[in-house]
């Protein structure tokens, strides 16, 4: 499917392309929490992402989204619980270790080089000694114009509106050949004008089978996106299921929609 092809299609949220029955989820966390000295930032989080899922992951600010992020990627171990990928546990692994297990992660804030071009970095990310055995493969020059950016290739990065940037992060990104990709706020900072671009390059992830777990504040993207969602408040899963479903939900609307969505 290619990329510039989807970005002009009416955006729609199909059924969970979850893994064959029988097979273990693609990404599966099972109880986690974790603590911060006297903080509980974490409490007991039980969810998991089919192979090909796209799961939002909504909450009010120090909900402990990019905590959860953190701790399923290996920057943090979780005080109690499991992760699982793909039916193996890979609770102690570091996070070069979950890479090289296909369990790969972008940061809320790119830091764009100065110096290197979008090909350039692209062709360093090629290099990466942590990519999946078991992730789809790609050369640089296919990233480029499956998501429409050769005309951005020679470009130095610090140039490239904060979208492009983004996009180009991503098709790094996806040269480790993910199985499970978490993205922490992928929209923030991104004019409206590329944030379907921006979808499109996840909706194409999810097609090729990846796993994908999104953190992000803007719920009207997450519910066009997403197949399902999950909202924290205080470290805890409130709610987990459809994103309709989430709107209704009246503790999700006291926690964080609000009357925004129709809230009573």
């Amino acid at each position: 499917m290619a990329i510039v092809a989807a970005i002009n299609q009416p955006s729609t949220v199909e059924s969970p392309r979850g893994s064959p029955d029988g097979q273990p989820a693609a990404i599966a966390c099972q109880g986690v929490s974790r603590n911060f000295g006297g903080l509980r930032a974490l409490v007991d989080v039980t969810f998991q992402i089919s192979a090909g899922e796209i799961l939002g992951i909504l909450g009010p600010n120090g909900a402990g989204k990019t905590t959860l992020i953190n701790v399923l990627s290996g920057l943090y171990p979780p005080s109690a619980g499991s992760v699982h990928i793909h039916g193996e546990d890979i609770t102690t692994l570091s996070m070069s270790d979950r890479a090289r297990h296909g369990l790969l992660r972008t940061f809320q804030n790119t830091r764009p080089s100065t110096e290197l071009t979008g090909n350039e970095m692209l062709r360093l990310a090629s290099l990466s000694p942590h990519a999946s055995a078991g992730g789809r493969a790609y050369s640089a020059r296919e990233l480029l114009e499956l998501f429409a950016l050769t005309s951005y290739a020679d470009t130095i990065l610090s140039d490239l509106p904060y979208g492009v940037q983004k996009m180009i992060n991503l098709a790094a990104v996806a040269l480790c050949r993910p199985r499970v990709l978490l993205l922490d706020e992928p929209f923030q900072g991104v004019a409206e004008s590329e944030i379907e671009r921006l979808s499109a390059v996840i909706r194409h992830f999810a097609g090729t089978g990846v796993a994908i777990g999104l953190v992000e504040h803007n719920v009207k993207s997450v519910m066009r996106l997403c197949d399902r969602v999950m909202v924290l408040d205080s470290g805890r899963m409130i709610f987990e299921g459809k994103g309709a479903d989430a709107i209704r939900d009246p503790n999700v609307q006291a926690a964080y929609l609000g009357k925004r969505f129709g809230g009573n």
